[in-house]
């Protein structure tokens, strides 16, 4: 089984979050902090794939043709959580793990939603709504992100 690989501009999406997350946080004075945050962040980025490749290679049935990580279900639980290590422990390993794994679930599904109209294959069957709902819920958890992200620079 080969490992999942993400798409170039997840990369420089990424770069370019940490690069601006990061300016904006240190404010050109930088310390520990910020490797733990650059390695937290190169965690996050392929945390995912990596448990989808685990998942994938460890389950005896056939290969599904969705992933089982990508669902609104998990983001809605990370929220929590990213709010939780934000605002509550300081970890920067952890804030960098967190934000990055937000980013890449909100590209995964714009880029979903701009491809095929609808975000029904990640709501895994388990509520009908409509497409502009679904914006709806793209515009809201872009505000969310920003949320997050002015969180980890002001803290």
């Amino acid at each position: 089984m080969r490992f999942i690989k993400l798409e170039n501009i997840l990369y420089i999406w990424a770069l370019n979050y940490f690069a601006l997350s990061a300016l904006l946080h240190w404010r050109l004075h930088p310390d520990l902090g910020l490797l733990f945050y650059f390695i937290g962040s190169v965690i996050g980025l392929h945390l995912l794939s990596a448990l989808e490749y685990f998942i994938l290679s460890t389950a005896n049935s056939s290969i599904p043709t969705k992933s089982p990580l990508k669902s609104i279900v998990l983001q809605l639980l990370l929220i929590p959580v990213t709010l939780f290590i934000l605002t509550s422990t300081g970890s920067r390993l952890g804030a960098g793990i967190v934000l990055q794994l937000n980013l890449e679930f909100l590209f995964w599904q714009w880029n979903t939603f701009k491809k095929q109209g609808t975000l029904a294959n990640w709501w895994n069957g388990t509520l009908t709504i409509s497409v502009k709902q679904q914006q709806y819920y793209l515009y809201a958890l872009a505000a969310v992100f920003l949320l997050e992200t002015s969180l980890f620079v002001l803290i």
